[in-house]
């Protein structure tokens, strides 16, 4: 880089620059959750509580043939959301293990319903014989059964997102030679912090968006990691509206990835899940 080039800046003054930039370039629409405490029937959006189901299609089970646990169901029918990533129609549900967190063998299904059948009648499912929720003999982080709502939002990369850095570097190369090493020196003294408290942590129930942790970012660790994306997470640890004492998540964050092609798709076999707790 010439002389000529080199920017002389003020931190703060470019630092904001950064900060819009990295704004700008990752900022998507996504949908915060909250949740009321009031009964719900077998097709609203919800977590835990009574599932809907095809009868035509096999109960999820674990691999010793135990029947998996409704976490979260989200009706597409009734949410309309004004999303192009997501659904139009149909039910998505996330179901868990029994003590599903107490064991290093997690085990976990989501499971689209595209066609919603609404002559569905109650006993089908009582025929099933399957625990939820309500049931007293689980030990799984949520008691009872409370309506989903979800609030239009949209935000910016978090900063427990482990791309975070990466795109921080991307921008920062539009003002800077990025291999010089005292620019290296100065994000590491000055941008990673000062630029780190201008994004949120990503905490807070949501569908879509940025994730938070309490540890670390899983995905760093996973082949291929950057091309999963947040699908759906939910978060006890605070941002709960209003606060539920009967979902504790263990005081923590739970995340579910996807890839866009899998959300396209609408194939969700292959969804991640990850516990994050303190």
């Amino acid at each position: 880089m010439d002389d000529e080039d080199i920017i002389v800046y003020d931190d703060e003054e470019m630092l904001e620059k950064i900060f819009n930039d990295m704004k700008e370039k990752t900022t998507i629409d996504n949908y915060k959750i909250g949740y009321k405490n009031e009964s719900c029937d077998v097709f609203d959006s919800k977590i835990g509580g009574i599932p809907y189901w095809d009868t035509n299609k096999e109960y999820p089970k674990t691999k010793d043939g135990e029947n998996l646990i409704l976490l979260a169901q989200i009706n597409f029918d009734k949410e309309q959301f004004d999303n192009e990533r997501l659904p139009k129609k149909g039910i998505l549900q996330f179901f868990v293990k029994n003590n599903w967190l107490w064991k290093e063998d997690e085990e976990y299904k989501v499971i689209y319903h595209e066609n919603i059948n609404y002559d569905y009648k109650f006993e089908d499912i009582e025929n099933l014989n399957i625990k939820t929720t309500k049931d007293d003999d689980i030990d799984i982080d949520v008691h009872g059964e409370y309506k989903m709502i979800f609030h239009q939002n949209s935000e910016a990369i978090s900063i427990d997102d482990f791309q975070f850095r990466d795109y921080a570097f991307d921008v920062c190369s539009k003002y800077y030679d990025i291999e010089d090493e005292d620019f290296i020196e100065k994000y590491d003294e000055f941008f990673d912090e000062e630029l780190r408290d201008k994004f949120d942590v990503g905490d807070g129930s949501k569908l879509l968006g940025y994730p938070g942790f309490c540890q670390y970012d899983p995905r760093e660790r996973i082949k291929n990691g950057k091309d999963l994306k947040l699908l759906l997470q939910l978060d006890s640890y605070q941002n709960i509206t209003p606060v539920i004492e009967n979902i504790e998540l263990k005081d923590g964050i739970l995340n579910f990835f996807i890839t866009d092609k899998d959300l396209e798709n609408l194939n969700f076999d292959n969804v991640f899940m990850n516990g994050d707790f303190h």
